[in-house]
């Protein structure tokens, strides 16, 4: 019965979200943020956010856990660690995730509340990008929506800060 439920929950959805290749700037990364948000409800029925309140960005070089999920299936889960680290205008991002330790690297920024950061990684043959935007829930943790090019589904990813590193 579940798979049944499975099956017609897929072939019955519509493309959640296309993949954002537009300018993300001050005027609309709410909006962006949100348009993540409800594309991830609709796909699973529920917010994962626990907190509805956006704090300040500033401080956030450091080493981070990382948990998360694909697009595809909340029970797909993954963990790894993220570090942080403050270039002159925007942030590094490399991530170690999986159970093969998937590399991945970005670049991002802080506009307004948010955290932008546009990813890379590679497998043998394909080179993957996508964005993802996180807001911080409290003093040492991050909570965000990504989607990558191809796929028209939003996973999540949520940041815990394990210690602010060397910088």
């Amino acid at each position: 019965m579940k798979f049944i439920k499975k099956c017609l929950q897929f072939f019955k959805r519509n493309p959640s979200v296309n993949y954002i290749d537009d300018e993300i700037d001050e005027h609309n990364i709410e909006d962006q943020f949100q348009l993540l948000e409800n594309a991830y409800i609709q796909l699973h029925q529920q917010s994962p956010l626990e907190n509805l309140t956006t704090h300040s960005l500033s401080d956030i070089h450091g080493n981070y856990a990382v948990e998360g999920h694909n697009p595809w299936d909340k029970s797909s889960k993954y963990t790894g660690a993220l570090s942080i680290e403050k270039l002159e205008q925007n942030y590094s991002f490399d991530w170690a995730v999986g159970i093969s330790n998937l590399y991945q690297k970005g670049e991002g920024q802080i506009i307004s509340n948010f955290l932008k950061v546009d990813f890379v990684y590679k497998d043998n043959e394909h080179t993957f990008k996508g964005l993802v935007i996180y807001k911080q829930i409290d003093e040492e943790s991050m909570e965000g929506f990504w989607i990558e090019e191809g796929i028209f589904d939003v996973g999540f990813e949520r940041l815990t800060l394990k210690n602010k590193g060397f910088q």
